[in-house]
């Protein structure tokens, strides 16, 4: 017998988050764009954002656009929301979009599950000694909560340029200090410095931005 494909709708979608790893009380911007790859108009799409637990985070503002859209075959429209992450740890979601097939008003919808992890801000700065001259190591020590499978560290100059990135493997809790070998040669002027730490049990301890002045 022959098979009859009936054009429709068809719904595809894709979510980005501006911020990896954000800290708790900062705020978020979530994105989902929304593809039809049907043959098709959808009609009054529109969009919402579900979280696992509503105490993890707040929504300030979205979606935009809050009105229904129609998406023509093989144009895409982006909803945006705008959050505050309220806990530490991992935090859920899920964004769905839905309209109704231009043919026969059949429902259509794309949905897909979102998943962050939020770290605690650590209110003791990053302690930088010695104060280092042009050609010397820079040694950063932190106070860890536990053992970390990793450490990043991040200098930037003034001007918000990254002058050195570098990753530390399983270092203990007793061992927290990092030599900076990969800038042998630090010009004299202020730097900013930033540490995060991924501890044992998915946990993450963050150290803010730490200012550092190198003198001759």
């Amino acid at each position: 017998f022959p098979v009859t494909v009936s054009a429709a709708a068809y719904l595809v979608s894709n979510v980005r988050v501006n911020a990896v790893s954000p800290r708790t009380g900062e705020t978020i911007t979530v994105s989902m764009t929304v593809t039809n790859e049907g043959d098709l108009t959808a009609n009054g799409v529109t969009a919402a954002l579900i979280p696992a637990d509503s105490s993890a985070i707040s929504v300030i503002s979205g979606p935009v656009p809050s009105a229904g859209t129609n998406i023509s075959s093989g144009n895409a429209i982006t909803f945006t929301w705008t959050l505050t992450v309220l806990k530490s740890g991992s935090i859920s979601f899920t964004t769905r979009a839905s309209g109704l097939d231009a043919g026969d008003a059949t429902p259509v919808f794309t949905q897909l599950a979102t998943a962050i992890t939020s770290v605690q801000p650590f209110n003791d700065p990053v302690v930088l000694f010695p104060i280092p001259v042009t050609g010397d190591q820079l040694k950063v020590a932190l106070k860890l909560d536990g053992d970390a499978e990793s450490i990043d560290i991040e200098v930037y100059n003034m001007a918000f340029k990254a002058v050195f990135r570098g990753t530390w493997k399983n270092v203990s809790a007793w061992d927290g200090v990092l030599s900076v070998n990969g800038v042998r040669r630090w010009a004299p002027g202020p730097y900013l410095v930033r540490a995060t730490a991924v501890l044992g049990n998915g946990r993450s301890q963050s150290f803010p931005l730490t200012k550092m002045v190198v003198k001759r």
